[in-house]
């Protein structure tokens, strides 16, 4: 009896729960470089999200960024998930921050977007080497090289 009694409250609380939106979202990471003032495709970003990757269908940013339905290749999607696997701790130690002074000469600058179980985290970051700490200066060189393999 008691085993029946346990089993209806637990079928009773597993079937009442409401599932948060948020946690039901799937995780995204995106990254990209993007040039402020510049004639033609200016926004190069790039999207993993459900063991895919997706290219922008945007030409200048402009606070939001939109993606192609169909995914690249499989091939390009090892090539860009390389970017969230290699993430270095310093970003994730340093939230949200804007590093640098990305494009505010003209030299563009790189935006990172991580979305996990409803938490954004973002980095604007400039271009320029000598602006970034040297803790991500490696990973940020890699991340231009991925960004002209993934245009290609």
């Amino acid at each position: 009896m008691k085993t029946a009694y346990f089993l209806a409250i637990l079928i009773l609380l597993v079937t009442s729960c409401r599932k948060d939106p948020a946690i039901l979202q799937p995780d995204t990471f995106s990254f990209g470089l993007a040039y402020g003032f510049c004639a033609g495709d200016c926004a190069y970003f790039y999207q993993l999200k459900d063991m895919a990757v997706y290219r922008d269908n945007i030409d200048h940013y402009k606070n939001i960024v939109s993606y192609e339905p169909q995914p690249l290749s499989q091939s390009k999607y090892q090539i860009a998930k390389n970017m969230l696997d290699s993430l270095p701790a310093f970003l994730n130690q340093h939230q949200g921050q804007t590093i640098g002074c990305p494009d505010c000469y003209d030299q563009g600058g790189f935006h990172i977007s991580h979305v996990s179980k409803g938490i954004t985290r973002r980095w604007y970051i400039d271009t320029s080497a000598d602006s970034q700490p040297v803790e991500i200066r490696d990973y940020m060189k890699r991340m231009k090289e991925v960004i002209e393999e993934l245009n290609q």
